[in-house]
């Protein structure tokens, strides 16, 4: 039953399917494919704010290092 999935997941789904709510069901290997997806999502997510933050850092040492230090 859709009532048993963790709200975020079920957000996930409703992207791929707005009409599915938590009174519908579905499988389990539905369910393992969307947990899936937002696990996929998440890091790919995070690293792409890692990549923003290394590349902050990276500007900021070439400009302490210009200034000759």
């Amino acid at each position: 039953m859709g009532k048993t999935i963790r709200k975020i997941i079920l957000v996930v789904m409703q992207k791929d399917f707005p009409n599915f709510s938590k009174e519908k069901s579905l499988s389990a290997t539905e369910v393992i494919f969307y947990r899936e997806k937002y696990i996929s999502n998440y890091f790919s997510y995070e690293i792409g704010e890692l990549s923003n933050l290394e590349s902050k850092i990276n500007d900021e040492l070439k400009e302490y290092d210009s200034c000759g230090n």
